[in-house]
C-alpha cells in the first residue's frame, strides 16, 4: 500500500505533535506522512508538546502491516551454446530478480541441440521472504538454444605387409567436443587420386564405433593414393571431413622398429648413445625427448641435465621402398 497521513484526536493547548515509530524497517515517518518500508508489526508513537498552561502527552498505536499477495515471477532467458558445453555455461540473464535470484537445478546436465528446455531453481531473497506471501512455484523450465559442434576428423592409414595383397586399413577418428558424447552416423572414404574425386567402393557409409570408422581397402594398385574421410553429422554434430592423406601401396611397413632398452640412469651421469634395432631400409633415424630440461639430445647423444621422466622417440624415414 502507498503513504498514508497520521492523525490524532483529542489533547489540549498549542503544543506542536510529531510522530515516531520504533520499526524503522516498517514504517518511515516524515512529518505527518507514513511511508509502508515492509511487513511487521510497530508502535507509531504521537508526542503533543507543552504550553504555558498544559504538560506535554503521548499517545501510542499498534498497527500490523500484512504481507503482500505472493508476486508473480518472470523467469530468465538463456544464453546460447554449443553442444559439448555444460548447462552451467549458459548465462541467465532478466526476470524478476528483484524478488530473488535464478540458477540451473542442475548445471553438470551436457544440452542436446533438440532439447524442450531445463529447470530453473527461483530463490527468493530476505525482502520477498519477510514482505510477501509464500511463493508456491519457485521452479519453471527454460528453453536453452544450442548449435552442432563441429568435429575435427583425422584420418590414418596402415599398409598390409602381407605379399602382393595391396591392401590398406583406412582409420577415420571423429573427435567428440567438450563434454558431449561420441558422435554417431557414418563415414565416407573418398578416392582423390585422380583429377576427380570417386567413392571408394563399399565405403560410402561405414559406421563410427567409440569414434572410429575403419574400412579395409583391398585391390589397389601399386602407387600412390591419395585420400579423405567425410563425417555424416548427426543430431548433435554438423558434418565434417579430413585432410588428405598420401598412401603409397609401393612401399612396405618397416618391421619391428625399437629402441634398444636403456640402463637406469642417475643425474650426474656422463651423455650416452642412444640406438636402435629393426626397421627396413636407407631411411636416416632421429630422437626427440619429451623434456629437452631433463635429457636433450643431439644427434644419438643423449645428456641428463636433471632428475625426472622423460620419453625418447625414435623415428625412422622411409626411403624408396619402405
Amino acid at each position: 500500500d502507498g503513504s498514508f497521513i497520521l492523525e490524532i484526536t483529542g489533547g489540549s493547548g498549542n503544543g506542536k505533535v510529531t510522530y515516531s515509530c520504533d520499526e524503522n524497517d516498517v514504517i518511515s515517518i516524515n512529518g505527518n506522512t507514513a511511508t509502508i518500508v515492509g511487513a511487521g508489526t510497530a508502535t507509531i508513537t504521537a508526542t503533543k508538546l507543552g504550553d504555558e498552561n498544559y504538560n506535554s502527552a503521548t499517545a501510542t498505536y499498534e498497527i500490523n502491516i500484512a504481507n503482500a499477495p505472493a508476486p508473480s515471477i518472470t523467469y530468465p532467458t538463456a544464453s546460447e551454446l554449443i553442444y559439448g558445453q555444460k548447462l552451467g555455461d549458459s548465462f541467465l540473464t532478466g526476470g524478476s530478480t528483484q524478488y530473488g535470484s535464478f540458477a540451473w537445478e542442475n548445471k553438470n546436465i551436457i544440452p542436446t541441440v533438440g532439447n524442450d528446455s531445463y529447470k530453473v531453481i527461483f530463490t527468493p531473497n530476505s525482502h520477498t521472504l519477510k514482505n510477501y506471501e509464500t511463493i508456491q512455484s519457485i521452479t519453471s523450465n527454460v528453453k536453452v538454444k544450442v548449435t552442432k559442434a563441429n568435429p575435427t576428423v583425422t584420418l590414418t592409414s596402415k599398409i598390409s605387409n602381407e605379399t602382393g595383397s595391396r591392401k590398406v586399413v583406412l582409420s577415420a577418428a571423429i573427435d567428440k567436443v567438450g563434454y558431449g558424447d561420441n558422435v554417431t552416423g557414418t563415414v565416407k572414404f573418398i578416392n582423390c587420386t585422380g583429377d576427380i574425386d570417386s567413392d571408394i567402393e563399399g565405403a560410402t557409409a561405414v559406421s563410427i564405433k567409440n569414434g572410429v570408422a575403419t574400412y579395409t581397402w583391398t585391390g589397389m594398385p601399386n602407387q600412390l593414393h591419395k585420400v579423405k574421410a567425410v563425417y555424416s553429422g548427426d543430431e548433435n554434430y554438423n558434418s565434417a571431413f579430413s585432410s588428405e592423406i598420401s598412401i603409397d601401396t609401393s612401399k612396405k611397413n618397416q618391421d619391428n622398429f625399437t629402441i634398444y632398452p636403456i640402463d637406469s640412469k642417475i643425474y650426474g651421469d656422463e651423455p650416452f648413445i642412444l640406438y636402435t634395432k629393426g626397421g627396413n631400409g636407407s631411411g636416416s633415424v632421429i630422437f626427440e625427448s619429451s623434456d629437452s630440461s631433463i635429457i636433450s639430445i643431439s644427434g644419438n647423444i643423449a645428456t641428463i641435465h636433471k632428475a625426472g621422466s622423460v620419453k625418447i622417440t625414435a623415428k625412422k624415414y622411409g626411403d624408396e621402398n619402405y
